[in-house]
């Protein structure tokens, strides 16, 4: 599982098995290029949550945000899409699969089917703070805190 804690915005693309990324200030967006094989979570203590998912993607999803909604868009969903306005959704996209947990303390949570196009990243990633690197990930760490990952 890949873990991530920052205190800014993550940028994530890319096969994500299992992933627990956690921003204490900013948004969250994954671009997933398949479905999960693990349980995974996904926080912002303040701002809004991205997902990206392809046509296909499976898991059993329970989302809330404290102040804001749920929207899921273009994916099935087996959920109550009335608790979604009132900021909880739980529920199953696709046939479903590993547990996805989404919170947001003040945001919007938007699931969505990606348009196909892998994310670009821009050129901050030009000259990151530092970078790890493992056979599958790229993380790269900018100044104030914010993260982008490409695998």
């Amino acid at each position: 599982m890949l873990t991530i804690s920052v205190d800014g915005s993550i940028d994530i693309d890319g096969a994500v098995r299992g992933l627990s990324a956690r921003s204490g200030d900013g948004r969250v967006r994954i671009h997933a290029a398949a479905a999960p094989s693990a349980d995974g979570n996904l926080v912002t203590d303040d701002g809004s949550v991205l997902l990206e998912v392809p046509e296909g993607f499976g898991a059993e999803l329970d989302a809330t945000t404290g102040d804001g909604r749920v929207e899921v868009r273009d994916v099935p969903f087996s959920g109550d899409s009335d608790r979604s306005e009132r900021g909880t959704a739980p529920g199953r996209l696709g046939s479903g699969g590993p547990n996805v947990s989404i919170r947001s303390g003040d945001g919007v949570i938007t699931i969505r089917r990606s348009a196909g196009a892998s994310y670009a990243p821009g050129p901050r990633l030009a000259q990151p703070q530092f970078r790890v690197w493992s056979p599958r990930t790229f993380i790269y760490q900018h100044p104030p805190g914010d993260l982008r990952v490409s695998s």
